[in-house]
């Protein structure tokens, strides 16, 4: 039939992702379009969409405070402030210089491990 959708299809139309396949047996089998998921702690199989594990978005930025000018510099200060900076980032990649900036990092944690994150991400 021309112009169906089928329910893989309507699925990537409406959320932009397809689903992941569903198993009933035991055994879960893997395929080039599945995402295998494990908990950052543990190592856990965490199953998309049975409810199991958490997902956590971590935003890092650097110190966003801007630094306390107490007497004006020269013209010619800044412009050798600007090249030590630009001399340091000759050696980082795109990367590297981004990341010393800000970072996002996204990790899963199962229903067993967040708990105790969540009280103490930074550990004990």
């Amino acid at each position: 039939m021309a112009g169906r959708v089928g329910r893989k299809d309507l699925d990537t139309v409406l959320f932009g992702v397809p689903l992941l396949p569903t198993r009933t047996d035991a055994e879960p089998a893997m395929s080039d379009d599945t995402i295998l998921l494990l908990c950052a702690r543990c190592l856990k199989t965490l199953t998309p969409g049975a409810g199991n594990f958490f997902q956590i978005e971590i935003h890092a930025v650097a110190d966003p405070t801007p630094p306390e000018i107490t007497e004006s510099p020269s013209l010619e200060t800044i412009r050798q402030e600007i090249q030590a900076q630009l001399k340091h980032l000759e050696d980082l990649s795109p990367q590297e210089a981004m990341d010393q900036i800000q970072r996002r990092v996204t990790i899963h944690l199962c229903n067993l491990c967040f708990p105790d994150w969540i009280e103490r991400p930074a550990g004990n």
